[in-house]
């Protein structure tokens, strides 16, 4: 889920992802997994390009995209605590099944462009300029469908859990969406921070969210916090205004209004301060089930989280090779030469040993 165009209105802090060293973050898993499967798929001349997979043709790149982000977080001593979606809510059936819908429609015209494509190449003649350029239309066509195509099972899911697991990192099931979990997790001081790529945290009334992830050592190329406090006084608004703001950029359970894009929201919001009476000045502003909507961004079930029951553990790295080689095919002796971090630990200076690392939140 997201809030639709919430950035064009609010700005960030530019930040070094080794500023969080030390820190205690809750990651949407969720929306990390399929952004791995994204970043991937790309379509050339010989096929799908960019998917690694093991010596059975199963898919790996999910696993190793978890692995690195893992590893480095580890060397800079930053603490993830991964939470993975829940069942959605009832009114978010309606926009998964749209998504579905258009996965399907996705894949279905992936197929009939792939066989125009092998049409194409099997034609014996000279390709002039003309049909070069209309075979790259196709595969850049296929490309954006693929990403929209993308379909992550609870085989990818329990693959990733099984990886953290052998790390000796913590992850929670939500009960309902993982970025409601994180945000709660960040209300209650269980982290510093919580990660993802929507602003749902925000919306959920995150202290402090950060998107962008990255390890670079360029500000303007890591990651981006965001403060609610900061937000909103960006915004000039309270805490119930932004939500109904974002409510009426657009979200999950509700689509945006026609003819109120994020500028004129933010306008109508602070002048008239909540959808009812903004509604009644623009008939058009019809919100279904609002009070709902407004319950599931404000006050979202996610169960109680009991710190002591977060723990960081020392990895095992026997069991943990053994699966990366032997089911994941990864060679054994670039491998051992990733992992020696879990036996280091971080690489800062001031950061203790692997041992204080892999213990409680």
């Amino acid at each position: 889920m997201g809030i639709k165009n919430l950035k064009t209105l609010i700005s960030s802090k530019d930040i070094l992802a080794k500023s969080l060293t030390g820190q205690t973050i809750a990651i949407d898993a969720s929306i990390l997994l399929y952004q791995y499967f994204v970043m991937i798929r790309s379509y050339g001349s010989s096929g799908l390009q960019g998917l690694l997979k093991s010596d059975d043709g199963q898919e790996t790149s999910h696993i190793q995209g978890f692995l690195s982000k893992c590893l480095k977080m580890i060397e800079l001593g930053i603490k993830p605590i991964f939470v993975f979606d829940g069942i959605a809510p009832e009114l978010k059936k309606e926009t998964l099944a749209k998504r579905k819908a258009l996965k399907k429609a996705s894949r279905d015209t992936i197929d009939k462009l792939l066989v125009q494509l092998n049409n194409n190449n099997d034609e014996d003649q000279e390709q002039d300029q003309y049909q070069e350029q209309d075979q790259e239309e196709i595969t850049d066509e296929i490309n954006k469908l693929e990403k929209r195509s993308i379909h992550v099972t609870k085989e990818h899911v329990n693959q990733v859990k099984r990886l953290l697991t052998l790390l000796g990192l913590p992850y929670i099931d939500a009960i309902s969406e993982a970025e409601a979990t994180c945000a709660q997790m960040c209300k209650d001081g269980l982290v510093y921070a919580c990660v993802s790529e929507d602003f749902d945290c925000l919306a959920h009334g995150a202290p402090i969210f950060i998107r962008h992830l990255k390890f670079s050592d360029k500000k303007n190329d890591g990651p981006q916090e965001f403060k609610i406090v900061n937000v909103l006084k960006e915004l000039e608004l309270n805490y119930d205004e932004f939500v109904d703001l974002c409510i009426l950029c657009g979200t999950d359970y509700n689509l945006n209004i026609r003819g109120i894009g994020p500028k004129t929201a933010l306008k109508l919001i602070k002048e008239y301060k909540s959808i009812e009476e903004i509604a009644k000045v623009r008939p058009n502003v019809i919100i279904k089930d609002l009070s709902k909507i407004r319950a599931l961004l404000k006050s979202p079930v996610t169960g109680l989280i009991d710190k002591n029951d977060i723990k960081f553990k020392r990895p095992d790295i026997v069991l943990l090779k053994k699966f990366l080689v032997e089911e994941c095919s990864f060679n054994e002796e670039l491998l051992s030469k990733r992992l020696e971090v879990l036996t280091k630990g971080s690489s800062l200076k001031g950061q203790t040993s692997i041992t204080t690392f892999f213990k409680k939140a």
